[in-house]
């Protein structure tokens, strides 16, 4: 028996030897017959693994015919629905549409607002909450007492999801202090490799002082001149991981 299209359940598809062929008596004939269209009932998808469900879509013949990801409380890549559903019968080849977990949605939250803090304070709230910061900018001013923040973006109490950058611009003394050496360590976090980069801010403006690949775990040790007032940025991939005074 072999499932066919064309021929109704129980009708003859084929013969061996063919029709009109001259045998002996007693000769066997083999005959193939139709099992009718090839229906599929469903199975069930739901709960599987999506690499699972398209793999047992395969094995029966069926096509998947596409996929939607949607925010959920499953794991990432967990099959939630299908259409046709479970039980329906369908034909070899019919595809199959699913709906996909891509994880839970962000968790949404209000921005902090650190305008009047310290630096310090406002970098520890604004990690604390789940944010990373993108640069401290200082600029020189005589209303704001030296290393507090004096603006951010975006502003406190705009809505931003974990990850999202801030941005933050602090003062600066307006006293001009005189040149000189300083030096200092900043020890990479543990992990792979990753692209590490250094400024130093002092009275005299922002300069880049290193930007290489580090390997994680690893002690940077820095000689360099500053002027007046001055702190020591760190970023690993884009985002201010410390900030720290000279």
């Amino acid at each position: 028996e072999e499932w066919h299209e064309r021929y109704p359940v129980d009708s003859v598809i084929s013969q061996q030897p063919a029709a009109n062929a001259r045998v002996k008596r007693g000769r066997r004939v083999k005959l193939t017959l139709s099992r009718g269209s090839e229906i599929i009932q469903m199975p069930r998808l739901s709960e599987l693994n999506l690499n699972e469900a398209e793999l047992l879509l395969r094995q029966l013949g069926l096509e998947t015919g596409g996929v939607t990801y949607v925010p959920s409380p499953k794991a990432k890549r967990t099959v939630l629905a299908h259409d046709p559903d479970a039980g329906v019968k369908v034909a070899r080849s019919h595809p199959v549409m699913l709906l996909v977990s891509n994880g839970r949605a962000p968790a949404v939250l209000a921005i902090p607002r650190v305008t009047g803090l310290p630096t310090r304070v406002a970098l520890a709230r604004l990690r604390k909450a789940g944010l990373k910061i993108s640069g401290v900018a200082y600029e020189t001013t005589a209303q704001f007492a030296e290393g507090t923040v004096i603006a951010q973006e975006p502003p406190g109490g705009f809505r931003a999801i974990r990850g999202d950058k801030v941005r933050l611009r602090a003062a600066r003394s307006t006293s001009t202090g005189q040149a000189r050496w300083v030096k200092f360590t900043f020890k990479v976090t543990e992990g792979p490799a990753r692209r590490v980069r250094a400024l130093i801010v002092d009275e005299g403006g922002s300069r880049e002082i290193a930007n290489d690949i580090e390997e994680g775990g690893s002690t940077l040790r820095f000689s360099t001149q500053v002027q007046g007032e001055a702190v020591a940025q760190f970023f690993i991939g884009g985002a201010l991981v410390e900030e720290k005074k000279l």
